[in-house]
């Protein structure tokens, strides 16, 4: 399959390819940091005074949506996934669009009649075309990179409609913002088929934002922001990282070194790098996530500190042996997370979902909660997926709207067409502030 198809399948289907960087790179990069949190662990006094100087990711339900980021993908032309989120968020909140060169005119000339337009801020990225090379992919499912000649010139950077894929947000002592990257988004190009012939990534389109203020930190992992959620309890700062970022993670290094990395390596980089006390590995080990449920937003929702949602699939499941296989695996990956959950005395807030929704990735969990700045209220934006929803998909509204309800969120509703792509509200934002 040609890298275009690769690229347009994964945006229509939401496939997560993860990828690869520079041998020297990654490798100096998980010693260095990885022995940095070594030597703090080792010494209280430095640690404090470090701890003191570090951005730290603040839980999504603290932020006030004061400033946000949006994304679009080379060929996006419109709005129209993001429209009625946007559409949604409060009058005060600035939203940054990040978007291809191509796409400046008809976005402005849309912008102009949207009740967002005098608050969107422009940032573009050039497509960085090249006739020739190598493209190399960490598919799903592949245990050895995925090649692919470069026999017309194409962009290396395709960008995405899914930024919260693209990076988590860190908050420093001085308010600044900082923007922790994957090392790469889908894959990264070379001039010939040896990776370490300086590789270029396609998520460099990321350091335009650099207009913005916004500073960008690649990590040595591959990771997707759905699937890293951070939350507090009990005085304790929690990374929970879905297994698929270390299972992906381990394949990058294994494929340019012939020794055994162990997980605390990484889990050592997610430590030091967000200042988090602990990192929760959510999955077997060795097992990856389920295909209906790759990432931790469309299982839990952290709402307030010791409180979170959970996907929970009530109703009839179905009758098709695959279908009803599928859903097996996602119900066994919640049942390991409620476990994991209630041992760290989380109380845990059921987010009703039917076992159709499932199968078509409809989850009322990909909701973005935050406070609003000038009422300070509780707010939340639930996703919902049909315009004529049938009387079962009214009385799981319903439920979940009360149960949020119950917790002192204002409740939005936002009509979704995004899990068409394998997605939903929360993959379409990135909240800045």
């Amino acid at each position: 399959m040609a890298y275009h198809e690769k690229v347009e399948m994964r945006h229509s289907y939401r496939f997560r390819f993860q990828g690869y960087r520079l041998k020297l790179i990654l490798l100096l990069s998980i010693e260095i940091l990885f022995a940095a949190h070594i030597s703090c662990s080792h010494n209280p006094g430095k640690t404090e005074k470090k701890n003191r100087e570090k951005c730290v990711v603040v839980p999504e339900y603290n932020r006030t949506m004061k400033k946000v980021a949006v994304s679009l993908a080379q060929g996006n032309t419109t709005l129209e996934l993001q429209h009625e989120l946007l559409v949604r968020l409060p009058e005060y909140s600035e939203i940054i669009l990040l978007l291809p060169e191509s796409s400046v005119q008809p976005i402005k000339s849309s912008l102009r009649h949207a009740p967002y337009g005098d608050r969107t801020k422009l940032v573009t990225y050039k497509p960085d075309i090249r006739n020739g090379g190598v493209f190399h992919f960490l598919a799903q499912g592949k245990e050895e990179l995925v090649r692919e000649k470069l026999n017309r010139p194409l962009p290396v950077q395709q960008g995405t409609c899914w930024i919260q894929d693209l990076f988590e947000v860190g908050t420093c002592p001085d308010e600044t913002i900082q923007l922790y990257a994957s090392v790469i988004h889908v894959c990264f190009w070379t001039k010939d088929s040896d990776t370490n012939h300086n590789p270029t990534s396609d998520n460099d389109f990321l350091y335009s934002l650099s207009s913005q203020g916004l500073n960008v930190i690649k990590l040595p992992l591959a990771f997707n922001g759905g699937n890293i959620l951070f939350d507090e309890i009990s005085g304790k700062r929690i990374a929970f990282c879905g297994r698929d970022t270390i299972i992906d993670t381990h394949k990058i290094y294994d494929s340019f070194h012939d020794s055994v990395v162990p997980d605390s390596a990484y889990t050592g980089v997610i430590k030091n790098t967000f200042d988090v006390n602990d990192v929760i590995i959510v999955g077997l080990r060795d097992a990856p996530q389920p295909r209906l449920m790759y990432h931790l937003d469309q299982a839990m929702i952290p709402l307030s500190e010791g409180v979170t949602g959970i996907t929970t699939i009530v109703g009839n499941y179905p009758q098709n042996p695959k279908a009803l296989e599928r859903i097996r695996e996602v119900e066994q990956y919640l049942e390991g997370l409620r476990t994991v959950l209630s041992n760290l005395g989380y109380k845990l807030v059921p987010v009703e979902t039917s076992a159709e929704n499932v199968l078509r990735y409809e989850y009322y969990a990909n909701a973005v909660p935050f406070i609003h700045a000038v009422t300070g209220k509780k707010t939340l934006l639930m996703p919902i997926f049909s315009l004529e929803p049938s009387s079962e998909d009214k009385e799981i509204m319903s439920r979940n709207t009360a149960r949020f309800e119950s917790l002192g969120y204002t409740v939005i509703t936002v009509p979704s067409t995004s899990q068409t792509l394998k997605g939903g509200p929360h993959c379409l934002i990135n909240v800045l502030e």
